[in-house]
């Protein structure tokens, strides 16, 4: 009795009307809003250069520890291939000799090897570079004070 209903129904061209997304009209253009200086003072109009060049240096950052968690994510794959669970310990000195202690394959060894390279210069040159976050934080806050 339930099949005599459903026997002119297609599920299949229902499955790709709910799959397929509707079609809407293309984007010809984007509206550009000038923005308004509220303030009132002219060296305001744009951003200054050292402005510009701390968000360059955040972007910068941010990019590089986008990268380490990328590292981090292939070695603990690693070591979760090979039974080794250690959490957060993983990336402390004693997590990452026993990651270099894993008696792996020749490639997978290579790859290991080349990742823990990697992920020791992303180390130091993000503490490098959130030192001179910190730097450029506290000449800011310094020249903040002093107008």
């Amino acid at each position: 009795m339930l099949a005599a209903p459903l026997a002119g129904w297609n599920w299949r061209s229902s499955l790709r009307r709910i799959v397929t997304p509707s079609r809407s009209p293309a984007i010809r253009s984007v509206a550009v809003l000038p923005l308004e200086n509220l303030s009132g003072d002219a060296s305001q109009e744009h951003p200054s250069k050292e402005l510009l060049d701390l968000r360059a240096l955040l972007l910068h950052r941010h990019q590089w520890v986008r990268m380490r968690v990328r590292m981090q994510n292939a070695l603990q794959a690693i070591a979760l291939a090979n039974g080794l669970r250690r959490g957060p310990s993983l990336w402390s000195y004693d997590g990452q000799a026993k990651i270099a202690c894993l008696p792996l394959l020749p490639h997978a060894s290579c790859r290991r090897n080349a990742l823990q390279a990697m992920y020791k210069m992303m180390q130091s040159g993000i503490e490098n570079l959130t030192q001179e976050v910190a730097e450029q934080a506290s000449h800011r806050a310094l020249s903040e004070t002093t107008k």
